[in-house]
This record gives C-alpha cells, structure tokens and sequence, in this order.
C-alpha cells in the first residue's frame, strides 16, 4: 500500500469504527507482535483534559538539550499522520508509516480502530528505534486507553476539566478517576496544584489505592523570558515538565531546565502570526476549560482589543459552552465547518446562534486588525496559511 492509500484506510476505520473505548481487543493483537509495548524503555505517560501535548513538548525539549533522544507518540497532527510518531523533532517515514501499518491490517477485521492501529504502530516503531526516553500521549481518558498497556517509568496527570462527557463521565470526579486509571504501583505521579480541590482529594485517595506515590506540583509563577510557549496556562505545564525531569533524571541545573523550556514549541498554542494587513492567532481551545484559557491570556496581552474570532467545532464538542466562552473575548464570530466528517455543520451553529456568519476555509479573511482561529486543532490542521496570506 501507498501512503495515500494507507491514510484512506485509517481515515475509514476512524468514520466507521470511531472511539472504542475499551482495551479488550488489544492483547490477542499485541502477544501476535511479540508484546513490543512491554520492551519499551523509560515511558512517561501522560493524561489529562488540556495540556497534555504542551507538556509533552516541554519534557522533549528539555530531554533533547541534555543530548537524550525522545520518541513521542501524541495526536492529533497538524498536516500529516507521520508526526505522531516521531523520534526528536524527526516524523516517522512515510515508507515506515506504510510498512507498519501493514503489519497490523489484518486485524482490522476484528476491530482494531484507527488510534489503536496508531499505538500498536508506535510500539513497533519505538521498538526497532529504542529511543532514550518515550513520552506517550493518551488520546482519551486513561484507564481503558490503548496507551494504557505500557509499564511507564513516570506517570503525568494535567489539569483536569470537561472534556468527552459521554463516555468518561459528567462530573469532574468521574473524568478524574478516568485520568487516574494511568496509576502504576510503585510508579511516581505527577500532578498540578491547579486541580479543582475534589480532583486533587480523588488522585490523592487513587494513588494510596494504586500504591502510586503522588507528587503534586505548583506552577510557575511566571514562564521563562522568551519561551516560546507562553500563554497563562503553559506555567501549569512547564513545571511538570521541570517536574518530571527533576524526577527521571535528578537533575538540579536550573540553567538547563529554563533552557528547555524556553526552546519548546508546540503548534497551535497561542501561536501569534503577523501579516501586512492582520495579525493571526492560532490556539486549538478544543472546550471549554481552553475557551477560558484563551479569553484570559487574550485579555491579558490585548486589554483594549476586540478580534474577529473564526471558529470550528469538532461535533463531539459542548458547541453550546464553547461559543458563550468565545462571546466573553468578542462578539465577532465567524463559523469555520473544517471537513465533512468531524465538523459540527455550520446549519446546526447559526440555528443556535443566528448572530454567527459564515467562514469558508482558506478563503480571503474577514478585514479585521486581529483575526483568532480556535475551536479545534482540527480547524488548525487544515488552514493553508501561505494561501490566506495571499489573498
């Protein structure tokens, strides 16, 4: 198979077969492959609602200054597949992306899903590789994640808040026993102070259940001059970085740790782009708890400013909270439906909200001194930036 064909079949398995949120299939499939999960070395796992791929570019990016290579295996991407899987800031080859997926074909009959098909191909890849360090990001909850099959040498928990309601649960308790289900005995867990009081209780009392030593990590009172990634929420993600470096490496240089994290980038977080004739931003806010996180570290930087906001909504999303969260920033808003198959349908959005108008994708933009995409990473995915610049 070729690539193209290859993202054809996993966008299928992704419309047909969608979230599976169980994690009993996986066994018969990863024993067939030799149980490559269980010969990785040194995995951090990472859970939580938001911060997750921030956190993870931190770690890297610290791990990367102290001569280490890192494999991480997170989602979703930006323009191609391959970027899951990458080994420092390298991808996984597209002829190697084919060749494993492959490998893992013919259990599709029996139910493999589009994420699962991804992780069981990271296991393959990190093991042929063998990376230093791996950092696995969790596609949703925890406990019955595909991820979840690793013996990690460090366990990370960031913020926790509504996210995927439906099937971790609508209290914030519920999501947390979820995120929670990454605990190991005797494995370390790292969590932020941030946590809502009941959150922080219910880690605390699953980590004593789990034998997991929990280390709860305040944030940082600022974030580095210069950093890259600099939004508010990032000193929540930045000190578990620093956290869970301190803790794998036990390492104390303050120099190399700020280093780290100032070098660390992640698309789509906050990421400002100045134009001749508008500056962008390009933050992928995919619910609300992120909304809230953008209006605030907007409202911080540009006091006195009221954006054009262009919006896309993934149809698993709270549509309803989203959009009032948006209304806190700016009353300009603009609806983005992004593809076909994921996007809320932008006659469901102005049916909700008349006031909405609607967006084309990559056609000229609205005239506007600040113009904010946000919604979903998905949205950010598909924007051809160099052709809107144009226009």
């Amino acid at each position: 198979m070729n690539y193209d064909d290859v993202i054809a079949s996993l966008q299928n398995l992704a419309q047909k077969k969608g979230i599976n949120y169980s994690l009993d299939r996986l066994n018969p499939f990863l024993e067939s492959l030799g149980n490559p999960h269980l010969l990785l070395r040194n995995c951090i796992h990472i859970a939580g609602t938001n911060g997750k791929g921030s956190t993870v570019a931190f770690i890297k990016s610290i791990l990367i200054g102290l001569g280490y290579s890192v494999g991480t295996y997170t989602s979703p991407h930006q323009y191609s597949y391959c970027e899951r899987i990458a080994i420092d800031h390298t991808p996984i080859s597209e002829s190697d992306f084919c060749r494993l997926f492959e490998l893992c074909l013919p259990y599709h009959s029996q139910g493999l899903t589009e994420f699962e098909t991804l992780t069981i191909m990271s296991f393959l890849y990190f093991n042929e590789n063998q990376p230093d360090y791996i950092l696995y990001e969790t596609g949703l909850g925890g406990r019955l994640d595909a991820t979840n099959v690793i013996n990690p040498k460090l366990c990370i928990i960031t913020k926790i808040d509504y996210d995927h309601q439906a099937i971790l649960g609508d209290t914030l308790e519920k999501i947390a026993t979820e995120k929670a289900g990454i605990m190991k005995a005797n494995v370390p867990v790292l969590t932020t102070l941030a946590q809502q009081e009941s959150v922080l209780e219910l880690l605390i009392e699953k980590s004593i259940e789990k034998n997991s030593p929990l280390i709860p990590v305040a944030p940082l009172d600022v974030m580095p001059y210069g950093s890259k990634l600099n939004a508010d929420c990032q000193r929540i993600n930045a000190a578990l970085a620093k956290a869970a470096v301190r803790q794998v490496e036990f390492l104390s240089n303050e120099r190399l740790l700020v280093r780290g994290i100032q070098e660390a980038y992640l698309w789509g977080r906050f990421e400002e782009k100045f134009y001749p004739n508008t500056h962008l931003i390009l933050d992928g806010a995919h619910n609300p708890a992120g909304i809230a996180s953008l209006a605030k570290t907007f409202k911080e930087k540009y006091p006195n400013k009221k954006p054009l906001i262009i919006v896309g909504i993934h149809q698993a999303k709270a549509l309803n909270e989203m959009i009032q969260g948006l209304y806190e920033i700016s009353d300009n808003l603009y609806y983005c439906q992004f593809d076909s198959n994921f996007s809320t349908p932008i006659d469901t959005v102005q049916r909700l909200f008349p006031a909405i108008k609607e967006y084309t994708l990559n056609t000229r933009l609205p005239d506007s001194e600040i113009i904010i995409f946000t919604g979903s990473l998905y949205l950010l995915g598909h924007l051809d930036l160099e052709t809107i610049s144009k226009l």
